[in-house]
């Protein structure tokens, strides 16, 4: 019994870890806006997202602040832009490649009134997002890197829990053999370990 509670309070602990490590895989990537400097028809732009999100911000230019909605979705990106002026935009890009926009744009009249055409902002913004943690689903992205070390030590813990016994406790002491509860423990603490590595790397996609 006492050898079974000397390794069930380290262990306890590491499953608290490993629950907010687990947490922390489903966590949104842009907890602080970003502002980053993009161009669109030849003009100098800063773009800045909401807090908290890669899909949804403004743009500031020289006329004014646009806002827009970027947001990826089941087999097509809805895209809207609100123009400084109030005039709003809706484009929604399919999977097969076409594009429907709403039937009042007129990319000319936007340009002779000095704003940067709809298609180009759409395209300035795509870029940024899809460059930001997490791809095109923008913000619930995971750390690949994180991923790959829980599953390394997910498999290592469970498929070699005297192994991983003898680092963590073996060294204590001398000719020491780890009980057969220990071993238990360790295994199931591997197979926690693993299942956060393989939900991380779901979450990475």
């Amino acid at each position: 019994m006492m050898n079974i509670r000397q390794h069930l309070i380290p262990l306890l602990g590491a499953f608290w870890g490993l629950t907010l490590l687990l947490a922390a895989c489903g966590k949104e990537k842009a907890d602080q806006p970003l502002s980053i400097t993009i161009e669109a028809s030849s003009q100098e732009l800063t773009l800045t997202f909401d807090e908290g999100t890669y899909s949804s911000g403004t743009v500031q230019a020289a006329n004014g602040q646009y806002t827009f909605l970027y947001k990826p979705q089941t087999g097509a990106t809805v895209f809207v832009l609100t123009y400084p002026d109030g005039v709003v935009f809706h484009q929604t890009i399919e999977q097969n490649g076409s594009i429907q926009t709403s039937l009042t744009y007129d990319s000319s009249e936007r340009i002779d009134k000095g704003y940067v055409d709809m298609f180009s902002m759409e395209w300035a913004i795509s870029d940024v997002v899809k460059a930001a943690p997490g791809g095109r689903r923008g913000n619930n992205g995971s750390s690949p890197l994180l991923a790959i070390i829980f599953l390394c030590c997910g498999v290592f813990f469970l498929f070699a829990p005297k192994t991983a016994w003898q680092f963590s406790h073996g060294w204590w002491y001398k000719d020491a053999e780890p009980s057969d509860a220990a071993l238990t423990l360790y295994g199931v603490l591997g197979a926690g370990i693993l299942f956060a590595g393989i939900v991380c790397l779901l979450a990475s996609f």
